[in-house]
């Protein structure tokens, strides 16, 4: 066994007197702090990812703020991203997130400009341009985005619900599950349940959680054609829903959980839901449990007031008119 030892040893040293071991490189926080763009964008991506740790979207967007200064577009538009979303801490700054992205808009990040049309839709952190939004939205869609398709059909169902059924219906028949989602949501508002039913049904099989919320609605409210209100299947597409981190899903989970209906009562759980969806910015979370605690459910959820007004305060900071109104 010492003979073997001593041969390692010798081997190594030999290894080391010929000059064949690599000096380790710089780490990315070291390269990147040097001035290297493309070392901050991959830290940013480690640091969004959590690939060596938990995330932290925070410490992601400064880095991505360095590969943005650095030269880096992608470094730009990912920081405005976070900025847009106030994700994970990040403090929101919606003219800054606007002002990146049309930095970086290019046609080699289409990303950038997606976000930034759908900015000057909404008129987020500057003025409303619906007309620059949809050109943009044309113009990817045409250059083979599919989300872009798909907002595109979203834009247009201001101007007119037929463009938007056609482009959506395009979308759709293209295998973007998400245009198929927003196309049967569509229809549903025009009155075409029967319609929209297959394409809800196929978007949702595919994950697409905005039409397992829309299936999950249409179940609770007794309006598939030939079928009762069913709250226990609406459950399940609300909670499938919510497994993808879609907030309506959670919000609508935890109303039925709060009144028992299709599932046992679980107050309690309902409000650790509504809390955890009403802090990632979803009003609508934050003034349902406010309802919570106004109403109580007896001695298993007692009512608050202070809690109730605490809640409905924050529903009304994130813009729900209902919660300012309400007393």
């Amino acid at each position: 066994m010492k003979a073997v030892h001593l041969l390692l040893g010798l081997t190594l040293a030999a290894t080391i007197g010929c000059g064949s071991v690599k000096p380790r490189p710089q780490s990315l926080n070291a390269r990147c702090q040097a001035g290297e763009g493309k070392a901050c964008l991959r830290l940013g991506l480690g640091l969004e990812d959590g690939r060596d740790d938990l995330p932290d979207l925070k410490r992601a967007a400064a880095a991505y703020g360095l590969a943005c200064e650095y030269g880096e577009l992608d470094g730009c538009w990912r920081r405005g991203e976070l900025l847009r979303t106030g994700a994970g801490g990040v403090k929101r700054n919606l003219k800054r997130a606007r002002a990146l992205f049309v930095q970086a808009c290019n046609p080699k990040r289409t990303m950038a400009c997606l976000h930034l049309a759908e900015m000057e839709r909404l008129g987020e952190g500057g003025p409303t341009d619906a007309a620059r939004a949809l050109a943009r939205y044309q113009s990817l869609c045409k250059a083979g985005m599919a989300q872009a398709c798909n907002d595109l059909g979203l834009a247009q169902q201001g101007q007119s619900a037929d463009a938007a059924k056609v482009t959506l219906q395009k979308s759709c028949a293209a295998k973007n599950l998400l245009a198929c989602a927003n196309l049967g949501v569509l229809l549903v508002k025009a009155g075409d349940v029967a319609g929209a039913l297959p394409l809800l049904v196929r978007a949702c099989r595919g994950n697409e959680a905005t039409a397992c919320v829309q299936l999950a609605v249409l179940h609770e409210g007794g309006r598939v054609p030939g079928k009762a209100a069913d709250p226990g299947r609406a459950a399940m597409l609300y909670q499938r829903a919510c497994k993808t981190g879609h907030e309506d899903g959670c919000s609508g989970m935890a109303l039925l959980l709060f009144l028992g209906k299709g599932v046992p009562a679980h107050p309690h759980k309902a409000a650790r839901v509504w809390k955890t969806v009403c802090q990632a910015g979803h009003a609508v979370s934050c003034f349902n449990l406010a309802m919570a605690y106004r109403a109580g459910r007896g001695k298993a959820f007692p009512a608050d007031a202070e809690a109730a007004k605490a809640w409905r305060l924050e529903a009304c900071k994130l813009g729900l008119a209902a919660a300012c109104d309400s007393k």
